[in-house]
C-alpha cells in the first residue's frame, strides 16, 4: 500500500520579514521609488533656485538703474534750483542790496 504524506511549508516571521526588507530595498521597492521621486524633487529644486537667482539678480540690476536715474534727476533739479535761486537774487525787484 502507498502512503501519502502531506508536508506544509511557512517562512516564519524571520522569512516574511526578510521577504519584506528585499521588497522594500529593490530599485522597484517603496525606498528606490521614494529615491527616485526625492532625486527628482531635488533638481527640480535646483532649477528653481537658478531661476529664483536669475530673477533676483534682475531686479536688483534694475533698482540700481532706477536710483541712479533718480540720482541724475535729483541732481538736475538741484542744478535747476541753484540757478533759479541765481537768478531771483538778480532781478531788479528783488535784489539785495
Amino acid at each position: 500500500p502507498a502512503v501519502s504524506y502531506t508536508m506544509s511549508f511557512t517562512r516564519g516571521v524571520t522569512g516574511d520579514l526578510s521577504n519584506l526588507i528585499s521588497t522594500m530595498l529593490g530599485s522597484e521597492g517603496a525606498i528606490g521609488k521614494k529615491e527616485e521621486l526625492i532625486g527628482k524633487q531635488q533638481a527640480e529644486l535646483v532649477a528653481d533656485q537658478k531661476d529664483l537667482d536669475m530673477a533676483s539678480t534682475a531686479y536688483q540690476q534694475r533698482l540700481s538703474r532706477q536710483f541712479i536715474a533718480m540720482e541724475k534727476i535729483i541732481s538736475s533739479l538741484n542744478q535747476t534750483k541753484d540757478q533759479l535761486t541765481g537768478l531771483i537774487d538778480r532781478l531788479p525787484l528783488t535784489a539785495q542790496k
